[in-house]
């Protein structure tokens, strides 16, 4: 540590192991939420330093919970409203959506931290429901944040896709571990039904990752405690066709024809998770930069499959 805004003249070694320094390397900037050491819940930002295209150290600042204003993120959302290529019309509708998904969380967030700092909380089972509250909502806002900049790289040709042959067999296996608390909270199971020989394909991997993440975690939302969804892999000539299938509420005809538009959001009385309806789009946007086609099937109340067919390496 070179320098710190509480202390002078620091010169110390330190292991740099928390969350938001590790994420740095894989999302260009690192974000995370503790308690300090003094035991307030706190926000902790950390950016890279370059030099030379070196990476040379890093910057981080730290806010308690309670410092966090609605004006600071909405700053934050306009940037990359700003990025994105939209008109007039497009950019009040997702200010309007952004604003309403905006307002539960950070209630909420300021809320809780209130009555931590009030020194009301006495009792330790109620200080760490407070805790996971506030952790739950900061979750998703990070989540809203990090599709919102993904998809003004991707409108500003920014991303960059580090395409290798990939057996996506690994790719659907670590997506779904990394879902599987989740699956298990309601009960679903994941099963897979791969081809034995699979054909290799010319993905980005990290970006393959975020499409599966997006459609599994949609079919676990979706799908009511004690379902299953599948996962299946074949070969149709030239193409690798990746199925996922779900037993939830399902999709209207006339919603299936939008729902892989940006900002889109389904309103029957049925979908009512959080959400500004980003994930689908980025889905579709990143399969099609790898020549990827995506379509879905579904009824309503019969569940609902995602039918992804990519080009084989020849």
């Amino acid at each position: 540590i070179l320098a710190n805004s509480k202390e002078k003249n620091i010169n110390q070694r330190q292991d740099l192991t928390e969350k938001e320094f590790r994420d740095v390397f894989s999302k260009g900037y690192g974000y995370a939420i503790r308690k300090s050491s003094e035991g307030v819940p706190t926000v902790y930002l950390a950016m890279p330093v370059i030099k030379d295209n070196t990476l040379i150290g890093f910057i981080r600042i730290s806010t308690p919970f309670v410092y966090i204003e609605i004006g600071f993120l909405a700053n934050v959302f306009n940037e990359m409203i700003d990025k994105l290529r939209v008109n007039e019309e497009e950019r009040r509708n997702i200010i309007n959506n952004i604003s309403h998904e905006l307002m539960t969380p950070i209630t909420n967030i300021r809320g809780f931290a209130e009555v931590i700092f009030s020194g009301k909380v006495k009792d330790k089972s109620e200080f760490e429901e407070c805790i996971e509250t506030i952790k739950k909502e900061s979750d998703y806002l990070e989540d809203l944040i990090g599709k919102l900049n993904l998809l003004s790289r991707i409108d500003n040709l920014s991303m960059q896709y580090k395409f290798q042959p990939l057996d996506i067999r690994k790719i659907i296996l670590e997506s779904e571990k990394s879902l599987s608390l989740k699956a298990q909270q309601k009960n679903i199971k994941i099963y897979n039904e791969f081809i034995k020989d699979c054909p290799l394909i010319k993905a980005d991997p990290n970006a393959l990752r975020q499409v599966f993440i997006n459609l599994l975690d949609n079919a676990i939302k979706y799908s009511p405690p004690d379902k299953n969804i599948l996962v299946s892999l074949n070969r149709e000539d030239k193409f690798l066709k990746i199925i996922v299938k779900d037993s939830g509420i399902g999709i209207s005809d006339k919603d299936k024809e939008k729902i892989f538009e940006r900002f889109y959001r389904i309103k029957d009385g049925l979908h009512e998770e959080k959400g500004i309806g980003l994930g689908l789009a980025i889905v579709k946007e990143i399969l099609s930069s790898h020549r990827a086609e995506i379509k879905v099937e579904s009824q309503l109340h019969k569940g609902s499959q995602f039918i992804i067919t990519f080009p084989i390496i020849s």
